[in-house]
Order: C-alpha cells, then structure tokens, then sequence
C-alpha cells in the first residue's frame, strides 16, 4: 500500500528546523552556491530540468528548503538557484540527503530497489493511462493505490500524480535504485502528458495545490506549508518555475 504524503507534515517540521540550524551558515555561502549552480543549471539537458521541476514541492521540503534556498524575503535571495530543484542523480548535497530519499521512498511507497520502483511507477502510469510503450515500464503490473485519485478531476489529477512520478523517477536515481537514462525516458512520456492539460507553472502548482488537498492526502496545515512553497516557486527568481519554459 502507498502512504505517501502521511509523513509529509512531519518531513516539513524537520525540513524547517534543519534549515533554522543551517541558515547562519548558508548565507555565507549563499553568492558562491548561486554562481556555481547557475553554471551546471544552463548546461542541463531540457527534459532533465522540467522534468525534474515537476517535484519541486516536494524536493523542497526534503532538502529544508524554506530557509536554505528561500532563506527570507529580503532580494539577496532572489541570487540563489538551487541546483537541486533543477537536476537529478548527480549534484552538490546528494550525498547529505541519500538516506532521508532511501528512507522516503521505502516509508512512503514500499521502494527498496529497481524492480519495485518500476512496480510503483507503472501503476500512476496506468492511474493517468499513460503509454508505457517503449519504457522500462513496458508490460509490468503496477502495485496498489489506495488513494481515491479517481475523485480528481482529469487536470488536478494529472498536476498531483505527475508530481508524484516526478518526485519517485528522481530520488530513486539520486539513491542509485534505477539509471538516469531510464529516468529520463519515463519523465519524457510525463513530460508530453502534463503539457497537454496546463499551459504555464502557476496552473500546473494550482491544480497541485487544490487537487492533493481535495482527496485528503495531507492535513491542512501540511497542506498550508506546502501551499507556501509553491508561492515561492512562483515568485523567486531562482526557481526553476520561473527559469524553465513551459
């Protein structure tokens, strides 16, 4: 059975009191960090960074990102573009988040290794009729969901689960369970399904916002943290919402 989102409100807390211990420090490093991720940034393949953007909500509370990439208000932020929320299976601070995506995907959705990542994904790929022709998907079952996504209408729906198989594609290729190349080659069938029901990111993070929340996969105060972190992915200047052409 999958149970994601039932630890989220707790991964948020943690995500925020990890950014508190980290901020000091952080901004030290805050003009270094930005000039070198916005080098790796402009050389990432396409499919690489909007695919990977798609989970953006969800990378940024893994990674404490309320105050280590929004770190306040104030404009010196806007200078910071977090390499993580860009790319995928190979980027600074991999190494320090390795366990808490092992922990994650097993917690959340019963991932342990390839064979059950591929499971878990073709059943949002079946969830949204996504082909799989093609894909390491191709002629597998998928496993379970107990999740009523069915009560989504067909855009909601396609903003919360193409977010879900964003976020899963990703962090099991950061943890090293699936390669990037076939990482690569499911975010592209996400990619051409999510462009046909949202033309721009602020639809794409509304219909996330109000879909997640219709069928109770959060509390309201996760709900209400997360729905704050999708206002800076539409607002900041290094977010990839406002890097990546949609």
């Amino acid at each position: 059975m999958i149970k994601f989102f039932k630890e989220m409100i707790e991964s948020i807390k943690e995500g925020i009191e990890e950014g508190k211990q980290e901020l000091a420090e952080e901004r030290k490093l805050e003009n270094a960090d930005s000039e070198i991720d916005i080098n790796l940034i402009s050389e990432l393949p396409y499919n690489e960074s909007f695919g990977t953007s798609l989970s953006a909500p969800f990378r940024v509370v893994i990674f404490g990102d309320w105050f280590t990439v929004f770190k306040s208000l104030d404009n010196s932020t806007d200078n910071y573009y977090p390499i993580h929320l860009y790319s995928f299976g190979e980027y600074p601070k991999l190494s320090e988040h390795k366990k808490e995506f092992i922990n994650k995907l097993k917690i959340d959705f019963e991932i342990t290794d390839q064979k059950s990542c591929f499971e878990v994904l073709s059943s949002f790929f079946d969830l949204l009729s996504i082909s799989k022709k093609e894909t390491p998907l191709e002629n597998l079952e998928g496993t379970k969901i107990n999740i009523p996504f069915d009560k989504l209408s067909e855009v909601k729906a396609s903003a919360v689960v193409t977010c879900i198989i964003s976020h899963i594609a990703t962090a099991s290729t950061d943890v090293g369970y699936i390669d990037k190349k076939d990482a690569l080659i499911i975010l592209d069938k996400v990619i051409a399904y999510v462009k046909q029901h949202h033309n721009n990111w602020d639809e794409y993070s509304s219909s996330f916002i109000e879909g997640q929340s219709e069928i109770g996969l959060n509390n309201s105060a996760g709900t209400s943290v997360l729905k704050k972190y999708c206002g800076y992915l539409t607002t900041k200047k290094g977010s990839p919402w406002n890097n990546i052409n949609w």
